[in-house]
């Protein structure tokens, strides 16, 4: 399930933050049709979807959170 449709998910991210852990982006939904059509990577595709995830991130835990 991708954190945003779930609470249960939220939570389990803040509390890995809160404990210190670093918090890694590997993309929004993992759809290897649209990340790689036909057997491809496509780059802008890619980096959108690590965008989404991030923005969703920052929802979740705050503007100041960066994976670093």
């Amino acid at each position: 399930t991708s954190i945003d449709k779930s609470d249960e998910a939220k939570e389990i991210l803040k509390d890995i933050v809160k404990k210190g852990h670093a918090i890694a982006n590997h993309t929004y939904g993992h759809d290897y049709a649209y990340l790689y059509p036909n057997g491809t990577m496509n780059v802008d595709n890619i980096v959108s979807d690590v965008e989404k995830n991030n923005d969703i991130m920052k929802e979740i835990l705050g503007d100041d959170f960066s994976t670093r």
